[in-house]
């Protein structure tokens, strides 16, 4: 029973470290807005910002109609807006009264509530985001739901079972799962994407909108599309269905930029129709400084803060023998971001653990981990198999230790210190090359992360103790499932 239950007890035991970890409230101005606009849709049928920030005119821009107007996808708003209003029911019947609801950071003076340790004196809205950032949790389960999916085309079950895991809780995939960050959706569209793009039989046409969707949802993933064509050129199967279903989100995202600002192409980031825009939000600069920042650095690194994608770069050799035009692809995909990434001058990706931009790649430089864990098995290299064991362990605890601390307010707590000096470090990154106050090392040094954390003591000690001891289960269970797979295979 428990062979056949395996993948199902894997993901219900992601989403339980995801629930115990989860804040439970908004940190990111990117995330308010987008959840304001899920709002206006729900109560006005409109996508404008109703509310904008007190961070006057960031995230907005006013359109040809005088109303403000999100600058990032409207997909995700659209998405909150049941999610929104199935919350507000819940939030209507007061159980929240005597309860310590962590402050959403954006919303009146949330930010300095949770760093003074006070509760907001109308506790209702941020009980309404508290909810809504768990019940957006299930996004990011169903991305490594087709993350597995994807990999059972080229691995065992035990293998992709495993490689999953080391995807969900051994990068920082687990941190982002709570937030309302377009990325986890933007993974998930990008991910059916590819399911549809490589499966036998499947029609080219739903890799196309779901890839269209994923644009919809964060624009960089259209970084993407060229090379899911080539993958298809290369297969030599047919690119029109792929085309077509790609520009149908594709033109109905220009018709929504068109009523907004007049011109199909303009998401708002550069509209100054009223000659009043505040912000430049990006800019292409030499790609060096961003390169080092995006995969080495202190505050950002790649291979820093999920070092588990050494593992998959080192097992690329496996799913490249699997699928050769698979392998080109992916690798292409990853190569182009990482530099297109590192040529804007918003690389770091604001205040968030690691490097944001890059999420989008992360499954697929775990994705090799499976093929390569099913060859160790055949050739029973007990030293290597035992030798990965440890290091999903290890980054495990290394990603669990991320989930205690809460990064947002850690970076703010810094960007007052160096204000007290005169620096302001929005003018430049070097908060992210700066080892002496990496949260790599100091993280935990800041306001614990966790709503349950924030309860009493008796409760955080008990959320730690069960998250640890989940942790050692999940191990342990690997384990079981790596063991009853080599018995397999040595009795064949």
């Amino acid at each position: 029973m428990i062979r056949k239950n395996e993948s199902f007890i894997i993901f219900c035991s992601i989403i339980i470290c995801y629930i115990l970890t989860n804040y439970g409230g908004i940190r990111s101005p990117d995330n308010e807005i987008t959840f304001r606009v899920g709002e206006s849709i729900g109560s006005y049928l409109r996508f404008s910002v109703e509310k904008p920030l007190s961070w006057q005119g960031f995230g907005v821009a006013r359109g040809k109609d005088g109303r403000f107007y999100s600058v990032f996808g409207p997909l995700e708003s659209i998405i909150l807006m049941p999610i929104i209003g199935l919350s507000n029911i819940i939030t209507n019947t007061d159980w929240y009264k005597n309860m310590n609801i962590p402050p959403s950071h954006y919303l009146h003076n949330g930010l300095q509530d949770f760093l003074l340790t006070r509760r907001p004196k109308d506790l209702k809205p941020h009980t309404l985001r508290f909810i809504v950032s768990y019940l957006f949790i299930p996004i990011t389960l169903f991305g490594l739901i087709f993350l597995y999916l994807i990999m059972r085309q080229f691995a065992s079950k035990p293998a992709s079972i495993w490689a999953t895991t080391l995807s969900a809780l051994g990068t920082i995939i687990w941190a982002y799962s709570g937030t309302l960050f377009s990325e986890p959706l933007a993974i998930l569209l990008i991910l059916i994407s590819l399911y549809f793009l490589i499966k036998e039989g499947a029609t080219p046409l739903f890799a196309g909108i779901f890839l269209g969707m994923a644009t919809m949802a964060h624009i960089t993933s259209i970084l993407f599309a060229p090379f899911f064509l080539i993958y298809l050129i290369l297969k030599r199967r047919k690119i029109i269905k792929y085309l077509i279903g790609l520009a149908i989100p594709l033109l109905l995202l220009g018709i929504y930029n068109h009523i907004r600002f007049g011109n199909p192409f303009e998401t708002g980031r550069t509209a100054d129709l009223f000659g009043e825009s505040r912000y430049i939000y990006s800019y292409f600069v030499a790609p060096w400084q961003g390169l080092y920042g995006l995969l080495l650095s202190a505050g950002k690194g790649l291979i820093v803060y999920s070092p588990a994608v050494i593992l998959g770069i080192i097992g690329w050799r496996s799913l490249h023998k699997k699928d050769r035009t698979l392998s080109f692809t992916l690798i292409g995909a990853i190569v182009f971001r990482i530099i297109f990434i590192a040529s804007r001058s918003d690389w770091p990706g604001g205040f968030c653990l690691g490097p944001r931009y890059l999420l989008p790649i992360l499954p697929f430089l775990i994705l090799p981990v499976a093929p390569w864990l099913d060859g160790l098995i055949e050739r029973k290299s007990h030293l290597t198999l035992s030798g990965l064991f440890i290091v999903t362990f290890l980054c495990i605890l290394q990603q669990l230790y991320f989930n205690l601390g809460e990064i947002f307010s850690y970076f703010h707590l810094m960007r007052f210190k160096f204000l007290k000096v005169g620096i302001d470090i929005f003018k430049n990154h070097q908060i992210y090359f700066n080892w002496q106050i990496s949260p790599i090392s100091h993280i935990l040094k800041g306001k614990p992360g966790p709503f349950l954390l924030q309860q009493t003591e008796a409760i955080a000690k008990a959320t730690t103790l069960t998250i640890g001891i989940l942790i050692i289960i999940i191990i342990l269970f690997l384990g079981l499932i790596l063991l009853n797979n080599y018995q397999k295979e040595s009795t064949q």
